[in-house]
């Protein structure tokens, strides 16, 4: 769960320099965008794993559903925030940015997954 999140920080910090040599409103709408993912994100993460191994699966279930409705709620509200203010953001790239997390917090996922449901196996 750990190194998932610092992938996703490593990686959100890469593209947002990246970003700023094109441009300093792209490298500000990368940054913004992969924020808008990452920090719902890690709370929603926070929020379902924390009951995992105890046993109580109702716990775990309710803290999944608490947790992912508060990510969505977080991302619309930052999403709504950043385009209601004029926070300087490029729409594009700042959307890339959300999509592209999206999908690179998919990928990291399934391959932690992966990687545990392996070393258990052999253990």
């Amino acid at each position: 769960m750990i190194r998932g999140l610092w992938i996703e920080i490593t990686v959100m910090a890469a593209v947002s320099l990246l970003g700023m040599m094109l441009s300093t409103s792209i490298g500000y709408s990368l940054f913004l965008g992969s924020a808008v993912y990452a920090v719902p994100h890690v709370i929603f993460t926070l929020m379902s794993l924390r009951h995992i191994g105890d046993g109580q699966s109702t716990a775990l279930l309710l803290s999944v559903a608490v947790g992912f409705v508060g990510k969505l709620l977080l991302m619309g509200f930052g999403l709504a925030l950043i385009f209601t203010q004029d926070a300087g953001a490029e729409p594009l790239p700042l959307m890339l940015a959300v999509v592209g997390f999206y999908v690179l917090g998919q990928i990291v996922t399934g391959i932690l997954s992966s990687m545990a449901a392996s070393a258990a196996e052999e253990a």
